[in-house]
């Protein structure tokens, strides 16, 4: 499959590592040169950075309602349960658009993205062209559980991690600046104490292009419709350019710098891959 081919993996890592290492002497002065907090550009990017999130979510609706028909007994069961799975999981980035983006740029954007995603899992349902119940749970489970995985990884890193991010180290007196590879668990602690919120310190590495970089994983519900496997280059193109938005636009934000974003995205698509290898190992033929 192209997303997980030796060919894309050596081009993610090699721009990450590329990154890294610019971002390494560079992240500063970067983000000293793009950081505007009225942009719209950043703001937008703020919220709906996510929607690559909720569109995965919506395929797996998508897919777990075309096996529901084909189902047993249990497996209705499960299928149910994992439907309300994912139908929170979607409900959860629309809140997510509503806490980071300002009334204005959200109110109508979000609503017709709510309808193109009902739509979406719709066109999914009705584009299967066999019926392999199994297999389509099966891709389904291992989609949500990749995006899940990515999320958690991020979040267990970024928590402890405690980096300032540039809007923050810009607004408060007394805060500098601190390089990727330095952890500041301690340095926050007496800055929390005076108010400032537990968020301004998690900027390493990027949530937000990690939850971009799950647009990846359309090129995998590609791999069941034959109108997006004949384009899955084109799919895949389309992802990258998202994902490199996504990076632009949070350093523009002042959330992250560039080692963030480049990290962000080599925890997630690491966790994808390794998610494909176990998922292989015991189904070999479902990838193709």
């Amino acid at each position: 499959m192209i997303v997980f081919s030796r060919k894309t993996a050596a081009v993610i890592y090699s721009v990450v590592i590329l990154m890294m290492i610019y971002g390494t002497f560079y992240d500063a002065p970067v983000s000293a040169a793009l950081y505007n907090a009225e942009n719209p550009y950043g703001i937008f990017i703020a919220g709906f950075a996510h929607v690559p999130c909720m569109f995965l979510g919506a395929g797996c609706i998508g897919l777990f309602l075309r096996a529901y028909s084909h189902a047993g007994r249990n497996q209705k069961i499960l299928l149910r349960l994992l439907t309300a799975m994912c139908s929170i999981g979607c409900a959860a980035v629309f809140a997510l658009i509503f806490l980071n983006v300002p009334w204005r740029y959200s109110c109508i954007p979000a609503v017709l993205l709510a309808a193109a995603a009902c739509l979406f899992a719709g066109f999914v349902r009705k584009s299967i062209p066999f019926d392999d119940p199994d297999r389509l749970i099966r891709t389904g489970v291992f989609l949500a559980a990749a995006a899940a995985a990515e999320i958690m990884l991020i979040w267990m890193i970024k928590i402890p991690w405690g980096r300032p991010r540039w809007r923050t180290v810009t607004a408060v007196g007394g805060l500098e600046f601190r390089p990727w590879y330095l952890p500041s668990l301690t340095l926050k602690t007496p800055y929390l104490r005076s108010g400032i919120g537990a968020d301004e310190f998690m900027s390493f590495p990027s949530g937000h292009t990690g939850n971009a970089s799950t647009a990846l994983l359309t090129v995998v519900l590609g791999e069941l419709i034959p109108s997006f496997r004949k384009n899955r280059n084109v799919i895949l193109g389309a992802a990258s350019v998202w994902i490199v938005m996504v990076m632009l636009g949070r350093i523009v934000a002042g959330a992250h710098y560039v080692t963030d974003t480049a990290a962000g995205l080599c925890i997630s698509y690491s966790a994808f891959l390794v998610l494909k290898l176990l998922y292989c190992r015991r189904f070999p033929d479902d990838f193709g």
